[in-house]
């Protein structure tokens, strides 16, 4: 049976394939080495069996692989012509098809897809064409309008990153040359200011000839790509390019925020190396077009005794300079390996004991890697117990030295900031409406004050209530919770503690938990989740009436893959939501995503998420302390748990 449909497709038969599908119990049966009939013919590019298989409503199902990816993967065009001409290439399914395509070489299908799948253009598209030496495709993506000056989300760079910011570290000057021709900045600035020249010099140790173990690495990169169908990407020119950024007008002599200039960047990441030996050449270029070495605060970071400290500092180094990409200060050096002759010589020298870097600060290094007598020594110097560090060590949030501490349950270290006060911020900023976090979360929020919801909470869970609870500790027992509200906000934050909360706990009970808890407090309550993986926010409300109300994350990207998937079978609610939220005002709440839904109804509402946590769920009796905010954040805090 399968036979006869393997050789009408092979064929590109129609009738044949009408016939022998007609014989078929499971259309979509996974037939042809785990390919359904449809994914096989669009695969071989029988375009006259793909229509019969389409002419008998088979329908692709969401959980395997896009037909339209493998006709594009095979560039069979007539047969990607027949699934758009049908409405069966949606949005995102373009989207990726132009990645895989452009990374291949394939250009007529990229180009397929620009004029007739109206794919949406992204610059990462053009990036992936520069990285793999795709200079055709890269060429017509560029005059298809791109914004070379584009900010790239999803980066480390806070959305400052251009493709000139990621195009140089390929070491290809006929990229370079192309981006600069359609208008990209060549001195653009990411978040730290640094600039694609910058850039550029702290990755040419990734362009050298490969040691024999980077050369077997490569050589299995390789395989990997040709096994891909992937083009292999073209051997780097550092020194070429280096000369194309110069002569396009690449300013040698800017220095990012730390006071790196593009020669610090190439010396400090050969130095890192240790088989990555500096190429004079290379910086000869530098210095003739303004850049300027230094090398005693070369020396100070490389440092590793008093003696070699004090020769750099006699000769000039700088003791606060923050190195270029990654890498800790002098002084967080020396706090991180708890060294106090080390920290004692760079105070003495003038260094910054509060200066961050890319990690942290120094009493936060200290506390980090328990250096209890550093810590000890870097208080009494003068540090800020209350500085926070750059970046966040974990899901809660950027956190001061004692925060660190509790989180890594540092106990001694935890104790001693404690006796000095170091739980107890004179300074703190006010929690905003908003969403502070934005990976995978689910929060509880109920309308109202904290003796209101803890009320209503302890009555459901047959427990007693506690206010005025932060910084206390209690027993946790089977069921607990903790009621915030933060100063100014409406809403208060519901934290349960036990049973410690799960991702994989069902929404359905904790729907009826906020259902229940509406009518118990007489208040209005909410869940809302988020995924990172779906980009999507859902919220669930609850009115003490018992009215129920959802937004369930559905957006237009969204639907618009849901029906050009699914096509004519895809449901009614889905086209209807569509359709209104197509003819909705540019602006309206119904064009927002989801996230800007629900950014917008917490500001209406007052309400913050992702900013509350508990900084230890796990101890038992628990402590009512709060990542990243100290009590009198909030209005008040209520412990809701067993009976005393």
């Amino acid at each position: 049976m399968s036979a006869n449909l393997q050789s009408a497709i092979d064929a590109n038969d129609a009738e044949q394939t009408r016939a022998a599908l007609a014989e078929l119990p499971d259309k979509n049966a996974k037939l042809f080495d785990g390919l359904s009939p449809m994914q096989y013919a669009a695969k071989v590019g029988s375009n006259k069996s793909l229509a019969a298989i389409l002419d008998a409503g088979i329908k692709p199902k969401a959980s395997h692989r896009h037909p339209f990816i493998f006709a594009c993967e095979g560039q069979h065009i007539p047969a990607m012509q027949l699934l758009v001409s049908r409405k069966m290439a949606p949005p995102t399914t373009v989207s990726s098809a132009m990645s895989g395509a452009i990374s291949k070489g394939h250009n007529e299908v990229a180009r397929f897809l620009l004029q007739q799948a109206k794919a949406k253009l992204k610059i990462m598209h053009l990036v992936a064409a520069l990285e793999k030496g795709n200079l055709e495709g890269a060429r017509m993506l560029a005059d298809a309008g791109l914004n070379m000056n584009e900010p790239i989300e999803g980066t480390h760079s806070k959305g400052k990153f251009t493709a000139m910011h990621l195009c140089v570290k390929n070491g290809n000057p006929e990229g370079i040359r192309l981006l600069i021709e359609h208008g990209a900045n060549h001195n653009a600035r990411d978040h730290r200011g640094a600039t694609p020249l910058m850039v550029f010099a702290g990755h040419v140790w990734l362009m050298l000839p490969p040691t024999d173990d980077w050369a077997q690495f490569r050589k299995a990169l390789v395989l990997i790509a040709n096994k891909n169908g992937a083009l292999e990407s073209p051997k780097p020119e550092p020194e070429a390019t280096l000369r194309e950024l110069l002569n396009s007008g690449a300013d040698a002599t800017l220095k990012d925020d730390h006071g790196n200039d593009a020669l610090d960047y190439y010396q400090f990441t050969c130095r890192r190396r240790n088989d990555s030996p500096e190429d004079p050449k290379i910086i000869e270029i530098l210095k003739n077009a303004g850049a300027q070495d230094s090398d005693a605060t070369l020396e100070l970071h490389f440092a590793n005794d008093v003696a070699a400290v004090q020769k750099a500092i006699a000769a000039g180094a700088d003791v606060n300079r923050i190195p270029p990409m990654h890498g800790l200060s002098a002084l967080g050096k020396a706090a991180s390996d708890g060294n106090i002759e080390l920290i004692k010589v760079l105070l003495e020298a003038g260094a910054d004991i509060n200066k961050a870097d890319w990690e942290g600060r120094p009493l936060i290094h200290a506390a980090y890697h328990n250096k209890l007598p550093a810590v000890k020594f870097l208080v009494e110097a003068g540090a800020d117990l209350f500085a926070i560090q750059p970046t966040a060590p974990s899901e809660l949030g950027p956190m001061n030295a004692f925060q660190v501490a509790q989180w890594l349950r540092i106990k001694d270290v935890k104790d001693y900031l404690k006796s000095v006060g170091g739980d107890k911020a004179p300074k703190w900023k006010p929690i905003e409406a908003g969403v502070h976090y934005w990976e995978d979360f689910r929060e509880l929020l109920a309308k109202g004050d904290v003796a209101t919801v803890a009320a209503g909470l302890a009555s459901i869970i047959n427990g007693s209530v506690h206010l005025n609870a932060a910084g206390k500790k209690f027993k946790a027992g089977e069921v607990s919770y903790v009621v915030a509200r933060p100063k100014g906000l409406s809403w208060s934050n519901i934290i349960q503690i036990r049973p410690v909360p799960r991702r994989s706990d069902k929404l359905g009970k904790l729907s009826e938990f906020c259902k229940s808890l509406a009518a118990a407090a007489a208040v209005s309550t909410l869940m809302i989740q988020y995924s990172d993986t779906s980009v999507a926010a859902e919220v669930h409300g609850f009115e003490p009436s018992g009215k129920t109300w959802k937004d369930d994350g559905w957006d237009q990207p969204m639907l618009e893959e849901l029906i050009g998937f699914l096509g004519p079978e895809a449901p009614a609610w889905a086209k209807k939501r569509l359709a209104t939220i197509e003819a909705a005002e540019e602006g309206s709440k119904q064009r927002m995503s989801s996230s800007d839904r629900l950014i917008a109804l917490a500001t209406e509402e007052n309400f913050a998420v992702g900013a509350v946590s508990l900084a230890d769920y796990n101890e038992d009796p628990v402590e009512i302390a709060f990542a990243g905010h100290p009590p009198e954040a909030f209005d008040d805090v209520a412990f809701v748990g067993p009976h005393s």
